[in-house]
């Protein structure tokens, strides 16, 4: 989220920066200044999608190696809830 956040005060940042240099000064320096402001903060924005992915995947996994460990110990998980339904040494 802090990344996200971030990409985007780099967008606004790069943008003053981009109209002041185009229209205020016209200084070079501030041009390049908020094109670079402009690519990083997009760069970050898509970093942030990145990691967010790669977390969502990590938290399967885990999910997925908790139910075959329960399924290897002869326990019945709802794999919707993640709830114990059944043992199988309980008799009902």
């Amino acid at each position: 989220m802090f990344n996200l956040v971030m990409g985007i005060v780099m967008i606004g940042i790069g943008t003053i920066c981009l109209v002041k240099g185009c229209v205020g000064t016209l200084s070079p320096v501030m041009i390049f200044f908020g094109c670079c402001m402009i690519v990083f903060g997009i760069v970050e924005i898509i970093r942030s999608k990145a990691i967010r992915k790669r977390e969502q995947q990590r938290k399967g996994h885990e999910m997925d190696v908790y139910l075959k460990m329960a399924e290897e110990m002869g326990v019945v998980v709802n794999p919707i809830t993640h709830e114990i339904v059944k043992k199988e040494d309980d008799k009902s």
